[in-house]
């Protein structure tokens, strides 16, 4: 049950961030490698999931990679100084 209430705090969670980078085009001050570990994380989670045959944790991962690649993507975009090495 504790699981139906993680799963969409989780894949939410990135949300309030992505729409700061797009509100303000800027991602300097950001660390895109906290974003790196997280998509990690949930990758490996992600296996994990496929290993138990766990749809419900397979999907939410899913989701939770791809808003982990959003926010990579929009940091690197709204980056203002590109010389910073990511």
């Amino acid at each position: 049950m504790i699981t139906y209430l993680a799963i969409p705090l989780m894949i939410i969670s990135s949300i309030p961030q992505i729409l700061k980078i797009i509100k303000n085009k800027d991602s300097t001050n950001i660390s895109s490698s906290m974003f790196y570990i997280t998509f990690i994380s949930v990758f490996l989670l992600f296996i994990e999931a496929y290993k138990i045959k766990s749809n419900v944790l397979m999907i939410s991962d899913s989701v939770s990679m791809f808003m982990m690649l959003l926010n990579i993507v929009l940091i690197k975009k709204y980056k203002k100084n590109k010389n910073v090495v990511l």
